[in-house]
């Protein structure tokens, strides 16, 4: 395929946006709407059960920090998905170049992945566990906003079920039942590997699979970000949070702590301006009477 082929009559390739080992992804514009999508085009022999069950999860979703399917065609040469065209950078690449992130900024992105999940697990009739949150598969767009890419392992959860079919997850971040044979993963799994991208957004790499590790801090904001964190990464899933909205509860109110630091703060520093105005006052003032009593 080359720059200007039309795909599907309607798709118009303007460039290349990546290539990996299940296919490529183009950028298109579309011909009618003059709209721009991300076009993936993967070959007839790499298209498997596991792409079709991505395809058949993104089609189910509507929200607005998640990838939009907004059509699917073949051809001779393979399977097209058509998705929302996603700009900007992954935190990954945010990672390599600032090595950790402020602990605010990590609370607020992990709000914003617990409103993600909260979404996911609320799917019905079946939830869809992500299991595979890590920085690379979260886009932070250019309007601020964080967008999960990447469902090539998600599952829809089934009650029925006692087990996983195939082990899947990515080392590092991965909740032990995802890397056991016979493993179940369910809500709590996507926990974990939230606590796991926490970790690594606060101290600049991932926890492996254990929670140990913390840097020590007398700080009370970081002690609590730490304990929140050191739940999310418990190995048996019933230590942990249950589910996305206890761990956005438990944000919320570092969340309100960092808010009434920052008042704080604020207050200790203009009253330190004050005491300074009015001790240069009255130094002025003792040096003025000095002058007159000569």
């Amino acid at each position: 395929m080359e720059i200007g082929d039309l795909l599907n009559g309607k798709y118009r390739i303007e460039k290349l946006l990546g290539k990996g080992g299940t296919g490529s992804v183009y950028l298109c514009t579309n011909i009618e709407l003059g709209n721009k999508w991300a076009v993936k085009h993967i070959p007839s022999d790499m298209a498997s059960d596991k792409t079709m069950s991505e395809i058949g999860i993104l089609k189910r979703l509507y929200h607005i920090s998640l990838p939009r399917v907004v059509d699917i065609f073949r051809d001779e040469q393979g399977l097209y998905i058509v998705e929302s065209n996603i700009e900007g950078t992954d935190l990954d690449s945010l990672l390599k170049r600032r090595g950790s992130f402020a602990v605010d900024i990590v609370v607020d992105w992990s709000l914003e992945l617990c409103d993600i999940l909260k979404y996911l697990h609320g799917v019905r009739p079946n939830p869809i566990i992500y299991r595979d949150m890590k920085p690379s598969n979260i886009m932070l767009t250019q309007g601020s906003r964080l967008v999960l890419i990447d469902f090539g392992i998600s599952k829809e959860f089934r009650r029925f079920q006692s087990k996983d079919t195939f082990l899947a997850g990515t080392r590092g971040y991965a909740a032990p039942e995802q890397l056991i044979k016979g493993g179940m993963t369910d809500q709590r799994t996507d926990i974990y590997n939230l606590g796991a991208t926490m970790y690594q957004l606060l101290h600049g790499r991932p926890p492996g699979l254990k929670a140990g590790g913390f840097v020590p801090s007398k700080d009370r904001v970081m002690l609590r970000i730490n304990d929140i964190v050191s739940r999310c990464l418990e190995n048996k899933p019933e230590g942990r949070y249950q589910r996305a909205e206890d761990v956005k509860q438990e944000l919320q109110s570092v969340k309100n702590m960092l808010v009434v630091d920052g008042a704080r703060k604020r207050l200790v520093y203009k009253l330190e301006v004050v005491l300074v105005v009015v001790l240069s006052m009255v130094s002025y003032a003792i040096t003025v009477m000095g002058l007159f009593s000569k």
